[in-house]
Parts: structure tokens; sequence; C-alpha cells
């Protein structure tokens, strides 16, 4: 009977022990998981902001064009400015795509 008690009690420490351990390893992998959700959020916040600043950029460009497309006929001086002005516009277009 002892003998028997004995035993008990040791798969009883065995089981707590395990209990312990897999109650460790859930905690890990919660905060794990709850510190990569933070990491998505951010990511997600960081990809909208660069989409607002590429459509106002796009916008800029569209309102540059426009203007110097249907701004009338332009000056020798005024039509180089225009020319660099597109290559700057066109610059701007391959930093943002």
């Amino acid at each position: 009977m002892n003998q028997l008690n004995y035993e008990l009690d040791q798969k009883d420490r065995e089981f707590e022990k395990k209990l312990r351990a897999m109650r460790q390893e859930q905690e890990r992998i919660k905060s794990h998981y709850e510190h990569q959700s933070g990491e998505t959020q951010r990511v997600k916040q960081l990809e909208d902001e660069i989409s607002k600043i590429k459509n106002y950029y796009n916008k800029r460009i569209r309102e540059i064009e426009d203007k110097y497309k249907y701004g009338g006929k332009t000056s020798a001086v005024s039509h180089r400015s225009s020319q660099s002005d597109r290559k700057t516009i066109e610059d701007q277009r391959l930093e943002v795509s």
C-alpha cells in the first residue's frame, strides 16, 4: 500500500511539473503572437502612409503635367524649364514606383 501511495505522489508531482511547463510554453507563445500582431499593425500603418504619399505625389505630377499640357504656347526659356520639370516628374514617378 505504501508503495502505491509513493508511486501516486510521484505521478502527481510529474503531472504538476508537466502542467507548469505547458503553461509556461503557452505564455511564451501568447506573448510571441501578441508581439507579432503589433508588428503586423505597424507594417499595415506604414503601408497606408506610403499609399497616401504616393497618391499625393501622383496627383501633383498630373496637375503639373496638365498645367504644361494645356498651358498654351511657351517661350523657349519656359519650354526648357518645362522639359527639366518633366524630367523631374519622371524621376519622381520612378522613385514613387
